[in-house]
């Protein structure tokens, strides 16, 4: 984990960031493509939650982290699955969002399986 001083929409941020591997499989190639990038947990995000009859959910976070643990930890797998997390102009699907989530540079506490519950 690196210690990262920048700029994000006018505000001055200090935070951690975390180099994730990713794979990602397309169905005409079968095979996997791995992308290495910097996420910054800091950032705000915004999480948008396809949700049946309901349609779709959206909910907006300071910190990346915390829409992270939010997606993780209280949405159902159903709900999670049409999940999509936007960070910095970046888009990541249910799959990255629980790379993320495990991660061993994610900033938060994890819950522990027994305060997760049928959700995770």
């Amino acid at each position: 984990m690196s210690l990262v001083d920048g700029t994000h929409r006018g505000a001055y941020v200090t935070g951690f960031m975390s180099e994730v591997k990713m794979t990602s499989s397309r169905a005409d190639k079968k095979s996997d493509v791995s992308l290495m990038f910097t996420f910054d947990y800091t950032a705000s995000a915004e999480l948008f939650a396809i949700q049946g009859r309901s349609g779709l959910r959206y909910r907006r976070f300071a910190r990346a982290a915390e829409a992270i643990r939010y997606a993780i930890e209280k949405l159902s797998p159903k709900v999670l699955s049409g999940t999509s997390l936007e960070v910095n102009d970046e888009r990541y699907n249910a799959t990255q969002i629980r790379a993320l989530y495990e991660s061993q540079h994610y900033p938060l506490t994890r819950a522990s399986l027994n305060e997760k519950g049928a959700t995770g």
